[in-house]
């Protein structure tokens, strides 16, 4: 009566108090939005971005999973000397998201290997880390006294 318990997609319960929900409004972007999938691609540079842009779209568009609304993202995210790191973005409904990621794997990982690319790495986008800013135990100077 005084709190809602809401699941996330994660399986986390969170108890959300009724207050704030019956004076502010709710938005619910998993509802009526597709969920967006990130991929991590490194592979060697035998082939160019603009020889591999291409056909990792058409691989992505291909798998049926994946929602035709929206054009997959290819980008690159560094570029070395022997590598290149891309990030491929495609949207998917919520309930399909974790199919979908491994079916899109498995393919690009096909079509790059038949195409002549060595791939090094593909998988989940890594998140950086953020660093929490630890505080200050040092004891106030002499003029920070009051």
């Amino acid at each position: 009566m005084f709190h809602t318990v809401v699941v996330t997609k994660d399986g986390v319960y969170v108890a959300v108090p009724n207050g704030p929900m019956w004076a502010k409004s709710v938005r619910n972007f998993s509802r009526t939005r597709p969920s967006c999938v990130e991929i991590d691609i490194n592979v060697n540079r035998a082939l160019s971005f603009k020889e591999l842009r291409p056909l990792i779209a058409e691989t992505i568009k291909a798998e049926t999973m994946v929602s035709d609304g929206f054009n997959p993202l290819i980008t690159i995210e560094l570029v070395k000397i022997e590598s290149m790191n891309m990030r491929a973005l495609f949207w998917c409904e919520p309930e399909n998201e974790q199919d979908a990621r491994v079916q899109v794997i498995e393919k690009l990982r096909e079509k790059l290997t038949a195409a002549g690319c060595e791939v090094i790495k593909i998988g989940l986008t890594q998140k950086k880390k953020k660093t929490k800013k630890k505080p200050d135990t040092s004891p106030p100077q002499s003029d920070e006294i009051m």
